[in-house]
């Protein structure tokens, strides 16, 4: 594994564990390659162990933008990766890996800007968590303390 794909994985398992989310997005700075965005998924779910966390990793270079989703097997009825995946990419690509499951799901698209991108990927998975009920809204009523008029 390279260094550079087992540090961004525990960065991205280390908020998943801080933040206590069951399903989680991240950028993760891979460039172009696509087996260290393998290999990054691999750290974060070595790193989460039992941690039933879904998560989304988006990495986009010169020219390839890869996402690649992990639900764990306990989830997959809430959400499936393959699904979370195309509902992600609408708009953008309606090819996915055919290795793709229920519980991994991989694309790896090939495209003139895939930084820019990666916000509409990004984007597209949350609507599609809100839209299954699996992503809290902040509440508009929230008291903000330690301002005084």
């Amino acid at each position: 594994m390279s260094k550079k794909a087992g540090s961004e994985g525990n960065r991205v398992a280390t908020a998943i564990k801080s933040n206590k989310s069951p399903f989680y997005t991240a950028d993760v700075d891979l460039e172009d390659d696509p087996s260290d965005v393998d290999k990054a998924a691999e750290s974060v779910r070595r790193t989460l162990g039992k941690l039933p966390a879904g998560f989304m990793l988006i990495s986009a270079g010169v020219k390839n933008l890869i996402v690649v989703v992990n639900i764990p097997a306990e989830k997959v009825a809430t959400i499936s990766a393959k699904t979370w995946l195309i509902a992600s990419l609408e708009g953008i690509s309606t090819t996915i890996s055919d290795e793709s499951t229920d519980t991994l799901a991989k694309a790896v698209i090939e495209i003139d800007t895939p930084f820019k991108l990666k916000d509409i990927v990004r984007s597209n998975a949350f609507a599609y968590l809100r839209k299954c009920g699996q992503l809290e809204e902040e509440s508009e009523d929230e008291e903000f303390f330690g301002l005084d008029d």
